[in-house]
Order: C-alpha cells, then sequence, then structure tokens
C-alpha cells in the first residue's frame, strides 16, 4: 500500500511541476518519500527540483539520504493533497493527480459514488474457501450491450460460484441490468432467461447467427454458455 501510495504522491508532483506550482511539486515528493521510505522516484525528482533552483545543499541532502535510504527530515506542507490509504488522510481536499489539474484549471470531470442510486445490487462472488484456488484471482468483467433493442446500453455481470470447501445458502449467479435511462438499471436476469450459476471468467455479446439480435457467450469454468 505504501508503494501505491507513495506513486500517487509522485504523479501529483509531475503535475504541479507542469503546472509551475514549485512548492507543491516538492510538497508531494516530501510527502512521497515519508510514505514510502524505500522509493527513489521522489528522491530524484526533488535532487533535480532543487538543482535547477541552485539550491546546492538541499540537493545534496536528498543525495545523501537516497544513498543511505533515510527518508527526508522534511514532509511538505500540512495541506498537501493525501491519497487513499495514507495515514496522512485528512489535511487536504485534493484526491489525486487528476484533483491537481483540476485545482488549477477548473477541470470540469468529476466523479461520485452513485451505485445506490443507480438501482445495481450486483455483488461479485470469488467463492473461496481458503484454499486459494487460482480461479479466484480473476477478475471476470462484464459485458455491455442492447439486449432488448431499446437502444440503451444493458450490462451484463459474470459472477463466481462456490469452490470445493465453500457452503453458501443461496449460490450467487450472473446478473443482467436492463437501461432504464437516466442512470437507473433494473435486474431482468430472470426475465432474460440468463440466470447462469457457473463460475464465470468473462462475457462477451455479438450477433453471431446473423439474425439482427446480439447474442450472449459467457466463459465459465467448465462447461460455456451460448
Amino acid at each position: 500500500m505504501r508503494r501505491l501510495v507513495a506513486a500517487w504522491y509522485c504523479e501529483a508532483g509531475r503535475v504541479y511541476l507542469r503546472e509551475g506550482d514549485l512548492r507543491e511539486a516538492e510538497a508531494h515528493w516530501l510527502r512521497a518519500a515519508a510514505t514510502n521510505p524505500a522509493d527513489t522516484e521522489s528522491r530524484r525528482a526533488l535532487a533535480d527540483l532543487y538543482q535547477r533552483h541552485g539550491k546546492i545543499q538541499e540537493a545534496a541532502e536528498v543525495a545523501t539520504e537516497f544513498r543511505y535510504g533515510a527518508p527526508p527530515a522534511k514532509t511538505g506542507r500540512a495541506d498537501a493533497g493525501t491519497a487513499p490509504g495514507d495515514p496522512h488522510r485528512g489535511t487536504a481536499a485534493a484526491v489525486g493527480p487528476a484533483a491537481a489539474r483540476s485545482k488549477r484549471s477548473g477541470c470540469p470531470i468529476q466523479l461520485h459514488e452513485v451505485t445506490e442510486e443507480t438501482g445495481i445490487s450486483f455483488a461479485h462472488s470469488d467463492g473461496s474457501s481458503g484454499r486459494h484456488y487460482i480461479v479466484e484471482t480473476v477478475s471476470t468483467g462484464l459485458a455491455t450491450f442492447d439486449y432488448d433493442g431499446d437502444g440503451l446500453v444493458d450490462i451484463y455481470f459474470p459472477n463466481g460460484a462456490p469452490l470445493p470447501g465453500t457452503r453458501v445458502e443461496k449460490p450467487p449467479r450472473h446478473a443482467l441490468y436492463k437501461n432504464l435511462g437516466n442512470w437507473r438499471f433494473q435486474d431482468v436476469t430472470l426475465e432474460a432467461g440468463v440466470a447462469c450459476t457457473g463460475y464465470g471468467l468473462g462475457a462477451t455479446a455479438g450477433d453471431y447467427n446473423n439474425d439482427g439480435h446480439p447474442d450472449l457467450y459467457v466463459s465459465n469454468v467448465g462447461p460455456k454458455i451460448l
């Protein structure tokens, strides 16, 4: 996790550097080095920044710290952006490199959690029992296509299934959600006749027999379904 957080800070630092905000770039690179003492990219960036602006002593200190693996003494500004999972999280409003760009350029792209509003309640199961089968690590993905010809894109979610050693009261199944428009969806799995309970590894849609209707192919562990 610390490697990912440090990488986040490094990227944010590069964004601020491109925007010409050297103070924020320095703060994020210092935070990256403090979060992950083994990180090398942040120290290289700091050394280069200091050298370019004549801060010879600071550049030498960073080089020494890089050589012997000690984290920088400074941790950057208290209001530097924090990444998800960072122990320092909660000290700023920024949530990523994209937020840094938005802060400077007024980017209109914003992301919000809207799962509950869509009506999609699908939950994927890997069927694990603690025996660590290789299929537990494989993501199923999903398939998007207009299953009923109403001009709206519907979503098919493959699901896992109980693996040996796993007991469940109600076996998980794959799910098809019909697009109702305005970002609302309805589960029509049973209505469409696609309530598969196999261990799904993927799905795709296409008109395989040229009859003008999309067909669904599901790749399961074991028998595949068309």
